[in-house]
């Protein structure tokens, strides 16, 4: 898609305004320096080199299954050079050709005879079929050549990272029971010479999933798993990932994140990596994967679309046995609400069985975010999720309006189940703000709960809340900030975590958040 349509298109999407906040965003992206600092993400030649000597206790195949429709010839090679160079090389590829021509096959085979001719390990298992079927069916097609323990999807015409599949084994080693893993991506030119918008994914993130289909690439399955859910399913053609994702997250024993940039998603005239308006169809197959997935879980819930292309806006609906009054509504003096029906979305997002408590995003009075949710950082530190962007900006990856689990949300504004509340005995009334909500959330994830960000759902900030008064306490016996960040370290430390699930380490330590 040529740089003036593509303009055109997202001016009709957003209209003049939406489409000057749009842009001024883009130009202030903080990822904007990240093509210069690529090598920064990426692992070394000396790292490599370590890695295709070590030995794993379990070494598994992988098999990389690829639907093939008339690829580009240097595109596919590329895609076998970036297999070829993996510092783990028990894979095969599995690829299912659905082209009229046969320019996928010349390639195939003659590599095929260079594998064969050389004795290499790995190995390609190809099909030529004898028709087009769409890319669902073309996938399982692929799917019955595959051997391997566990099965990694690629596009035809991306690239994995050197170390892609030794991070895969690694994580398979570590935990066995792992059935889902998935890794975080660039995109990258047609030419493989720029490195653009890096998608730095947080651990498994359920409410952002359902908003947004955030895994994406790379993803990697375990066969009996695949064998559970079966493959992709043709109806869903678009947005056939998305359900597939879905379905397997929802059975998986254990999702594992790899927060490494392992794979290469290339933008082309005919790529939705170039465009996501480019493919509106997908966006109404990922609205009925969605709303299948719903239906699977006995989940009454209403999926809409929302202005930007593949997310989605979730209305959960009131069990008519719930009650308002089992909810702590959390809305301090000075605090106004500005998001229409803003109490139903908290409470009945908050009435899910798995979430324990749902904050709304603050706006100060200069139109600018105050909150948007907490992450623990680095020595204890409490970090405001997009704090100073303006209200009208979307953030990273969209994350400024999507609803997300986080590690905190503000008690400013929140609704939280009293169920959940008396479990986890309550708040700790010596802690200051924001290191009040930290712990709490924190107790009640420790829990089995779910912290949810409520995005879209905001209120404007006319004074500053009195936080004390909030819990029924003054504030003369309140921690110190420095003890209360000394409590948290130490809190952090014995929990073994490195960093906070819902963020990703590869963002800057200090500083706005959301930052290289």
């Amino acid at each position: 898609m040529g740089i003036v349509s593509k303009t055109v298109g997202v001016y009709k999407r957003y209209g003049l305004k939406g489409f000057c906040t749009k842009l001024n965003e883009k130009i202030s992206s903080p990822m904007r320096t990240y093509g210069k600092r690529v090598a920064e993400f990426l692992t070394t030649e000396e790292e490599l080199g370590a890695q295709r000597e070590h030995r794993f206790l379990v070494e598994p195949c992988i098999s990389i299954v690829v639907p093939a429709y008339e690829t580009n010839e240097q595109f596919l090679k590329e895609l076998l050079a970036s297999l070829e160079g993996q510092s783990y090389d028990n894979w095969e590829l599995c690829i299912a050709d659905g082209s009229r021509t046969d320019q996928v096959e010349r390639v195939i085979q003659e590599r095929i005879r260079q594998y064969e001719d050389a004795g290499c390990r790995y190995k390609i298992r190809y099909e030529r079929l004898k028709e087009n079927n769409g890319i669902s069916e073309n996938t399982n097609e692929g799917l019955k050549l595959v051997t391997g323990s566990y099965v990694g999807f690629m596009d035809h015409d991306d690239v994995l990272e050197r170390n892609a599949l030794f991070e895969v084994v690694n994580v398979i080693n570590t935990f066995p029971d792992a059935d889902v893993i998935y890794s975080d991506e660039d995109k990258v030119s047609h030419d493989l010479t720029r490195h653009t918008q890096p998608h730095f994914k947080p651990d498994f993130n359920l409410e952002l999933l359902r908003d947004n289909n955030y895994i994406c690439h790379f993803l990697v399955v375990s066969r009996p798993l695949l064998a559970d859910i079966g493959g992709f399913r043709k109806e869903y053609d678009g947005s056939q990932d998305y359900d597939f994702i879905l379905r397997a997250t929802e059975k998986a024993k254990r999702i594992c994140h790899i927060p490494k940039i392992l794979y290469h998603w290339r933008m082309h005239a005919a790529s939705t990596a170039g465009d996501s308006d480019s493919k509106e169809y997908t966006f109404d197959a990922g609205k009925r994967a969605l709303e299948a997935h719903f239906k699977r879980l006995g989940i009454e819930a209403e999926v809409e679309k929302r202005i930007e292309v593949g997310c989605f806006h979730i209305r959960y609906k009131r069990k008519e046995a719930e009650r308002e009054e089992d909810y702590i509504l959390l809305l301090p003096d000075g605090v106004k609400p500005i998001t229409g029906g803003w109490k139903e979305e908290l409470i009945s997002c908050c009435m899910q069985e798995r979430v324990g408590i749902v904050g709304g995003k603050t706006i100060g009075t200069n139109g600018k975010v105050l909150q948007n949710g907490y992450i623990c950082g680095k020595g204890g530190e409490v970090r405001t999720l997009f704090a100073g962007l303006p209200e009208k900006y979307k953030g990273y990856c969209r994350r400024a309006v999507l609803a997300q689990e986080v590690g905190a949300v503000s008690f400013a504004f929140a609704a939280i189940k009293k169920e959940a509340f008396d479990r986890v005995g309550g708040v700790d009334e010596t802690l200051p703000h924001p290191y009040l909500e930290m712990d709490f959330c924190r107790r009640l994830r420790k829990a089995g709960y779910a912290v949810v960000q409520a995005s879209g759902v905001e209120a404007v900030v006319e004074k500053e809340p009195d936080y004390r008064s909030i819990c029924g306490k003054k504030g003369s016996d309140v921690l110190p900030l420095t003890e209360a960040k000394k409590k948290l370290a130490k809190d952090v430390e014995e929990s073994g975590s490195s960093y906070d699930p819902c963020y990703n380490p590869n963002f800057a330590e200090s500083g706005k958040t959301f930052t290289l």
